[in-house]
């Protein structure tokens, strides 16, 4: 048996991201990701069991990375409001930054094939996690779990980059400092 190629692994999922960007996860097949990575389709269960393990591994790292980067925002000498500024100003900059990867993970959210609740990303809260439980000490936020607190927080923009990413066209500055304060006022006390 070969060594598995890195190379071809990332230009695997990075075909799967794309074509999921373009077409959506129904439009896509081995063979269409294969001709796009420039490798066979047999290739592909080289590096995933199957396209639903590829499709979560992707959604996976791709959180991973979304999550890693926002938390990197947080600092214990600032107040929990310019914290959550702070998190969704980097929330905003990941997605608006990687439209592709931003649609994949909002487009496998929205199919059965992601299992929020087995997927791996659950240790990436862990720093929304300590904020969120420190503003509720503080009784600066609102008693929500974490997800209940993303949710509320952050799926108002997720919806408007998501229209203006697919539309091909920029928020403005006022709606973007309009719906910051409405989802700060949607968890805070």
């Amino acid at each position: 048996m070969r060594p598995k190629d890195e190379h071809k692994e990332e230009r695997i999922k990075q075909a799967c991201i794309d074509l999921v960007y373009d077409y959506g996860v129904e439009g896509i097949s081995a063979g269409k990701i294969s001709e796009k990575a420039n490798v066979s389709s047999a290739t592909i269960y080289i590096y995933f069991e199957s396209m639903i393990n590829m499709y979560r591994t992707v959604n996976e790292e791709i959180l991973a990375e979304y999550f890693t980067s926002i938390a990197k925002t947080l600092n214990n000498k600032k107040s929990i409001k310019d914290n959550f500024y702070g998190l969704w100003d980097a929330a905003y900059a990941f997605c608006s930054q990687n439209p592709k990867k931003f649609i994949f993970t909002t487009r496998m959210t929205n199919s059965c094939i992601v299992d929020p609740s087995t997927d791996n990303v659950k240790p990436f809260h862990i720093p929304i996690a300590d904020l969120l439980n420190k503003g509720i000490q503080s009784k600066t936020l609102k008693p929500l779990s974490t997800v209940c607190f993303i949710l509320v927080a952050f799926s108002p923009l997720y919806g408007l980059l998501k229209a203006h990413i697919e539309s091909k066209s920029q928020i403005e500055e006022p709606v973007k400092a309009l719906l910051k304060q409405a989802a700060w006022d949607a968890v805070k006390q």
